[in-house]
């Protein structure tokens, strides 16, 4: 049973083991649970979403058929046969079964309840609002702080803007104004060295708020889009990852979605609205006097939504939109994590002789790309680390303020192999 992994979250990948055993009676799945079926690199299974949490698992064929019989009658010999009938070619015991129930019952998908579901999610939420303190303990690295529901904003905007946006004609003339919005920048190459440079201090008054209007933008589009194929969308805020601070729409409702088309259009919406945001910008940069307030404003969303865009969330070798977007484009979940894990596995295998080091899961039948992806994504963290160390230092030195420097120097280290 894999959780999914969604804008932030990674996923748990929660393995079989034959040391577990539990009561021979078996609890029951939550009523409230929804399942969609899909197909994952050609094989089916189903993702189950539990609406309390908002969490979601994907259980292939075998896991779905345990789940299913979950029901408060059968037994584990029941399901054993079941599971002997479906898959006559695979070996199933006892505490295989029962292990894959316990890991069901850590996730909290079973009414374990003696009282009513209402009862049972009522004392859940009490019990996660207590754990809050453990919580920020245990996920300071990445953490989230949620500041308000999008849903009804997002309805709202989608019904009145979401036949013109999402509609193919509309899509064709935002190419066409891209295409006139890069031949416009061409011709006004001279205008930038007008413009203050980007990391001065002056410059950092029109950055500051420039950034953080795109960013939001940004994360509207991903929950317009997501709401667009019918989702729910009830969480936005800021994040700290790696005490970096961000910004962040739980899209996870789209993995419910069977079609992994839309759900790469969900996560390229961020993006795609970035990149018309900077055709619109160069429009208005290359109409504008140069050194005006207007002028340097649109200049800086320019650079964001154009340079920053594809150097960082059109990246797949860094953990934002394209990262996430390679994921659903191979169905790899948590493809850095596995890259490095296979590389792990190599070592342990080949160098060390460990015959019983075990392949990551999703791994097999593409080794050659998962290798790939773990080389090149090893390489571009230390070009960006080496870059980001040596900006930082040369600005703060020029003010005299190299320590500064060389502190932030070591804390983009830390990062580096922390994230």
């Amino acid at each position: 049973m894999n959780q999914l992994p969604d804008n932030q979250n990674q996923q748990t990948s929660l393995g079989f083991s034959d040391s577990h055993d539990v009561s021979q009676k078996l609890p029951k799945v939550r009523k409230d649970l929804e399942i969609t079926p899909q197909v994952y690199y050609g094989k089916p299974c189903h993702v189950v979403k539990d609406p309390t949490t908002l969490r979601y698992y994907r259980l292939r064929p075998a896991e779905y058929l345990i789940f299913m019989m979950l029901n408060g009658t059968n037994e584990v010999d029941d399901i054993l046969g079941a599971l002997k009938g479906r898959f006559p070619e695979e070996e199933y015991n006892q505490n295989i079964v029962l292990n894959f129930i316990l890991m069901m019952r850590q996730a909290g998908l079973l009414n374990l309840s003696a009282g009513s579901d209402t009862d049972f999610l009522l004392k859940r939420k009490e019990k996660m609002t207590r754990s809050l303190f453990k919580r920020i303990r245990s996920e300071y690295l990445f953490f989230k702080i949620p500041l308000f529901d999008p849903d009804n904003i997002l309805n709202s905007l989608h019904n009145g803007l979401g036949k013109v946006i999402f509609n193919p004609m509309f899509g064709l003339l935002t190419i066409g104004m891209l295409v006139v919005a890069f031949f416009m920048f061409i011709n006004n190459l001279d205008k930038i060295g007008d413009a203050q440079p980007i990391l001065s201090w002056i410059n950092l008054i029109y950055f500051v708020p420039c950034f953080f209007m795109i960013k939001w933008v940004h994360e509207f589009a991903h929950g317009l889009t997501s709401k667009h194929y019918g989702n729910e969308v009830h969480e936005m805020g800021f994040l700290f990852l790696v005490f970096n601070p961000a910004l962040y729409c739980d899209v996870s409702d789209a993995w419910m979605i069977p079609e992994k088309s839309k759900r790469m259009w969900i996560t390229a919406a961020g993006i795609v609205v970035e990149v018309v945001l900077a055709g619109v910008a160069t429009f208005i940069w290359a109409f504008t006097e140069s050194g005006s307030s207007i002028n340097q404003f649109f200049f800086n969303m320019m650079v964001i939504t154009s340079v920053s865009t594809i150097l960082f969330n059109g990246n797949p070798l860094l953990r934002y939109d394209g990262y996430y977007f390679l994921m659903d484009l191979v169905e790899i979940p948590n493809l850095r994590q596995k890259s490095t894990e296979y590389i792990f596995y190599l070592m342990k295998r080949y160098i060390l002789g460990v015959k019983t080091a075990t392949m990551p899961i999703d791994v097999d039948g593409r080794k050659g790309l998962v290798l790939t992806y773990a080389i090149m994504a090893m390489l571009y963290r230390w070009f960006i680390m080496v870059a980001i160390i040596y900006l930082v230092w040369t600005f703060f030195d020029n003010f005299g303020f190299g320590v500064v420097g060389g502190v932030m120097a070591i804390s983009a280290i830390f990062t580096s192999f922390i994230s």
